[in-house]
Order: structure tokens, then C-alpha cells, then sequence
């Protein structure tokens, strides 16, 4: 009988990361072929409340590990409690989201479990010999299929890749407080600062407005954020170079070394296309592309393709949706 999938939920002190409802529908999609039972867990400090949310919204039986201890990620008792606990378990998958503290403890604890590691996952389809899972490599420029060959897979999914669950009529809550002896560990976190807020998260936008190298002057991000403003739910963000310049901070940054988005519409501008950044926004909805070179590679990916310097058609942009606002209001 093939073991269960397992979901490791991650949250910052009870508050549940998006993240954690697109692993559960890449749990169902690997239980549409394998037909192996959905379960979570859940690591930190007075937790109960977090994952009785998390249980009915997914209609999923969550073991929870509730320690002082655990009050702050530390990934040497991470590590060391799900391996307590996935080593009874026998899980033929393990579901982790690639952030940064999914990525830290992912790779030690699949060692530890004598368990293959796919990082970094995109997609997946079932294929003749079984499950394959897409991960890019090569900075964005070719796409992995990758074939587990051990008896439990760790997979850690791409943020944005996958639609998160949508939740149906709410179940009943069911948690299951697990006993498991932690020690003090070796290192510890004397403070966590919180970073001042920077807007909307990227990951929860639905209309994103993002900059590239072709705005020429860091001024004209101004442009960008009066477009922005136009729409509910929306923020601006920006490619590599933007970045890089120093013009964004790294929060801000759209690409495969750093968030990966889905929003219900992207509007690029100035933005050349290279695979990275592609990579990192390719679960869009729809994209509108604004840039002065025709051969842009954004275009391939574009729905509409709009060929025009970007401080002569912005202004008219922005003008033209406040007047057609002011028109429906009427």
C-alpha cells in the first residue's frame, strides 16, 4: 500500500503562508494518480488554533508538534521532529514550500529519510512509468523532468506555480498533538526584526505592474505606480536589473531568484523577456507587454504587445482608464 503525502505547513507564528494552500494542490494532484491519502503537520508554539484552520479548510487531518521551542523556525529541531515523525508515517511524498526556510531543512531531512529530493518543482504529469515533476534549471534556459526513484519523494514547490486550494464546505477540524522529546538546541535566534511593510505582498496581488531595464530612469517608476493605482489589489515589482540598480528592493524582484507570481493580470514594461524572469512569472493570467523594441522576447509570451516608448504611451494609459472610470460612474 502506498504511504501518504504529506504536507509540512508553514506559517510565521500561527499566521498560515499562501504557500501552504498551493501544496495542498499539488497534494491532490498526485492523489488523483496514486490515490495515497492527504496529511499535514505542523511545528511551533501554541499552534492548535492554526491548525484547526488549516484541517477544515482543507479538509485535511493535521498532526501538530506545539513547543515553546518552536516558537521560531530553527531547522536543527525542525529537522529533527519530522524526522520523528514522517519515519512513522512512511510517506511516499513529502510536500514543502521552496522558500527560504523550506529550502534549508528540505535537502537534510530527505538525507536523513534515505528519501529522493526534487527542488525547486514547477509542474508535474503522470507519465507512463509513473509521476514526473518539472523544475527549471540552467538559470531558466531549459526545463528538467525529473522521475523519482526512492520509495519517499521530498518535494519542494516553487511558490506560484500551482493555484492555491480552494476551499469547499468547511470539514471538521481534525488535529492530533504529537509527543516528541526536544531538546535545547545548539544555536538559537536571540531577535527577529520585521522588515519595514513594502506594500502588498508580490504572491497575493492579483494585477502586478513590473519594471525592467527598458524604463531608463529609476523617475519613471513613478509612472508605474500611478498605473498601479488604477487597479484593486495591486503593486508594482520589477526584474534583475531593476534590482540590482538599487531602484527596487529585493522583496520586489519577479524571476527565478526571486518570486515567483501569478497574478490575474502582469503588465510588463520595459521589460526584454530574458528565460528568468519569464520563469518567474509564466503563471499569469493575462500579460500586456509595453516595450520600444519589436523583438522583444516578451512578446512570445504576451497576450497583447504594445510597441511604443513607455513615457509616451503611460501617461496616455493611465488617462485613458481614469476616463473610462469617470464614464461607468456616471
Amino acid at each position: 500500500m502506498q504511504g501518504p503525502i504529506v504536507i509540512i505547513v508553514e506559517h510565521a507564528r500561527g499566521e498560515i503562508r499562501p504557500s501552504a494552500y498551493e501544496l495542498m494542490t499539488l497534494a491532490g494532484k498526485i492523489r488523483e494518480t496514486t490515490g495515497a491519502e492527504t496529511r499535514a503537520v505542523m511545528l511551533g508554539k501554541e499552534i492548535q488554533g492554526a491548525a484547526e484552520r488549516y484541517s477544515t479548510a482543507c479538509a485535511v487531518p493535521v498532526t501538530a508538534v506545539s513547543d515553546a521551542r518552536l516558537r521560531d523556525y530553527n531547522a536543527e529541531l525542525y529537522t529533527m521532529v519530522l524526522v520523528d515523525i514522517l519515519r512513522g508515517m512512511k510517506p511516499s511524498y513529502v510536500c514543502v514550500s521552496h522558500s527560504s526556510q523550506g529550502s534549508d531543512f528540505a535537502p537534510g531531512l530527505a538525507l536523513r529519510l534515505s528519501a529522493a529530493c526534487i527542488s525547486s518543482v514547477e509542474g508535474m504529469h503522470d507519465g507512463e512509468n509513473g509521476l514526473r515533476f518539472y523544475r527549471s534549471i540552467f538559470g531558466g534556459k531549459m526545463r528538467a523532468e525529473i522521475k523519482p526513484a526512492k520509495a519517499t519523494t521530498m518535494l519542494t514547490l516553487q511558490p506560484g506555480s500551482f493555484k492555491p486550494h480552494a476551499a469547499g464546505a468547511e470539514a471538521e477540524a481534525r488535529v492530533h498533538a504529537y509527543d516528541v522529546t526536544i531538546p535545547d538546541p545548539a544555536f538559537g535566534s536571540l531577535v527577529i526584526k520585521t522588515a519595514p511593510s513594502e506594500g502588498i505582498d508580490l504572491s497575493e496581488a492579483k494585477v502586478l505592474v513590473a519594471a525592467g531595464r527598458g524604463i531608463n530612469a529609476e523617475e519613471n517608476l513613478d509612472l508605474l505606480q500611478q498605473l498601479a493605482d488604477q487597479f484593486p489589489q495591486s503593486a508594482t515589482c520589477g526584474s534583475r536589473p531593476i534590482i540590482d540598480a538599487g531602484w527596487m528592493p529585493y522583496s520586489r524582484q519577479v524571476g527565478i531568484t526571486g518570486t515567483t507570481v501569478s497574478p490575474s493580470l502582469y503588465i510588463a514594461c520595459g521589460i526584454s523577456g530574458s528565460a528568468q524572469h519569464v520563469s518567474g512569472m509564466r503563471g499569469a493570467g493575462f500579460v500586456v507587454s509595453i516595450n520600444s523594441d519589436p523583438g522583444a522576447a516578451i512578446f512570445n509570451v504576451s497576450d497583447i504587445c504594445i510597441v511604443e516608448d513607455l513615457t509616451a504611451f503611460m501617461p496616455l494609459f493611465i488617462e485613458n482608464i481614469k476616463s473610462h472610470r469617470a464614464a461607468d460612474s456616471i
